[in-house]
């Protein structure tokens, strides 16, 4: 685990316990070798952590995605407060518009 690129600080988790019917989004915030060892890893929730519990004695599935979600966390937050009349490029994602 000490020279693996996976589970790294910032990298985006999803974790279900229904075969991904539904999906908690988790990112990581403390990578510590010997702890992964023994399958421990230190997360932050992502959304609204209130509109869910997580059950210490229930199994999650997790995935990790290839995308290093940290370089990309801002501009996501971002586009979350951006209304749908303020987005400046939406004929061409919404309306499919192309330029001559």
């Amino acid at each position: 685990w000490e020279h693996s690129r996976r589970l790294i600080y910032g990298s985006l988790l999803c974790l279900s316990n229904d075969h991904f019917r539904t999906i908690k989004f988790a990112s990581v915030v403390k990578r510590d070798p010997e702890l992964l060892q023994n399958g421990q890893l230190t997360v932050k929730f992502e959304g609204d952590v209130n509109a869910f519990e997580i059950d210490p004695t229930t199994n999650y599935l997790m995935v990790e995605s290839t995308a290093y979600f940290e370089a990309y966390r801002h501009v996501l937050e971002g586009l979350q407060q951006v209304t749908v009349d303020q987005m400046p490029f939406r004929s061409y994602i919404v309306g499919g518009f192309k330029p001559d």
